[in-house]
C-alpha cells in the first residue's frame, strides 16, 4: 500500500516529486492506467493529481479526480502544477466545486527550498492521518 498515489504522472511529477517523496520517507506508486487508478486509489493514503494539460496517463485531471472519487470518496487529493496557487485555484475549484479550501496544492517552487520541502512533508503527513 503506497502512502501516495501519483494519479496523473507528468514529467515534473516524475523528475521532482518522486525524489522528494523518497527523501521524506513516503512510499509512492504511479498509475499507469485506469485500473491502477481504481486499485491504488483504494489503498493509497493520498493522491497527487497533476494539473498539466497532458500526462503519461491519457486522462484529463477531471477524469482522474472523478475516478479517484468513485474508488475512494474520502481519499485526500493533492494537486500539483508549475503554476502558482493563485493561478491554479480556479482550475481546482472546477475540479472540486464543493471543496472550498479543503485541498492541498503545491507547485514546483515549493520544492526548491528545504523549508518548502519541510512544509510540504508536514502537510502531506497531516492529510494522511
Amino acid at each position: 500500500m503506497p502512502d501516495i498515489l501519483l494519479a496523473r504522472p507528468h514529467p515534473f511529477i516524475v523528475s521532482q516529486v518522486k525524489p522528494f517523496l523518497s527523501a521524506a520517507q513516503l512510499t509512492y506508486a504511479a498509475a499507469e492506467n485506469e485500473d491502477d487508478l481504481k486499485r491504488l486509489g483504494k489503498t493509497a493514503r493520498a493522491a497527487v493529481v497533476s494539473l498539466a494539460l497532458q500526462s503519461a496517463l491519457p486522462l484529463s485531471a477531471k477524469e482522474v479526480v472523478d475516478k479517484l472519487r468513485a474508488a475512494s470518496p474520502d481519499l485526500p487529493l493533492v494537486f500539483a502544477s508549475l503554476l502558482t496557487h493563485d493561478q491554479a485555484k480556479s482550475q481546482i475549484r472546477r475540479l472540486l466545486p464543493d471543496a472550498d479550501n479543503n485541498y492541498l496544492y503545491f507547485s514546483k517552487t515549493d520544492l526548491d527550498t528545504p523549508e518548502g520541502q519541510q512544509k510540504l512533508t508536514r502537510a502531506l503527513r497531516n492529510i494522511m492521518k
